[in-house]
């Protein structure tokens, strides 16, 4: 893939996925054990495919000022995100216990 394309790439999940997430959030799902499969289940099919391209591609991008510019989510990031889903309510502007 090409560094234009790559860097589409990124952009384009950073924003879909991003939506999702805001989307997704407010639904609570009471039952732990479901949520727990939920959360698993939606963490194995992304998180998996993600941390695939992401380790294909961001050799891509070029120097590490330019991943900054164009890599919003790291893998482990993805997953922080996941879960806090289907828990609580958070508000626009806060980030989940991750460190991104």
């Amino acid at each position: 893939m090409k560094p234009a394309e790559a860097k589409e790439c990124f952009r384009k999940f950073n924003v879909s996925f991003e939506a999702a997430y805001w989307k997704q959030i407010s639904c609570v799902v009471p039952d732990s054990k479901l949520r727990d499969q939920i959360k698993a289940s939606i963490g194995r099919k992304l998180v998996a495919v993600y941390s695939k391209f992401f380790d294909c591609q961001k050799s891509t991008i070029g120097d590490e000022k330019s991943i900054t510019l164009f890599i919003r989510f790291y893998p482990e990031d993805v997953g922080n995100y996941l879960s806090d889903l289907f828990l609580r309510k958070v508000s626009p502007g806060s980030s989940p216990s991750s460190s991104s």
